[in-house]
């Protein structure tokens, strides 16, 4: 079970890397990070520029499917986390989150 761990989490930084290296880490233009007190995320242009990126989008994609934290429903064709049961209080849902709501019927 441990080397299964290892192998996983070695899969993953390889991944990282792969992405971070193609695009991202060596080739980033200069941007602004506030790092500390005050700091958010939403407000970082490095943030802003690795999300961009579609290596690291999928790579977020297939962490969180690895990990089982997301769910494919066939019958739907949707994924949703795995312990879905609507929108939590502050989380967005799809339309506030800029995307299209699933039309009922």
């Amino acid at each position: 079970m441990a080397q299964r761990k290892m192998r996983q989490r070695a899969l993953r930084k390889s991944r990282l890397t792969k992405a971070a290296e193609a695009s991202a880490g060596r080739y980033m233009p200069p941007r602004r990070h506030k790092a500390g007190e005050g700091y958010s995320v939403y407000a970082s242009e490095v943030a802003d520029f690795l999300c961009s990126l579609p290596e690291v989008r999928q790579l977020v994609v297939d962490v969180f499917m690895e990990k089982g934290l997301i769910e494919y429903d066939p019958a739907t064709g949707l994924w949703a986390g795995k312990a879905w049961a609507g929108p939590a209080p502050g989380v967005p849902g799809p339309v506030a989150a800029g995307r299209k709501e699933a039309k009922d019927g």
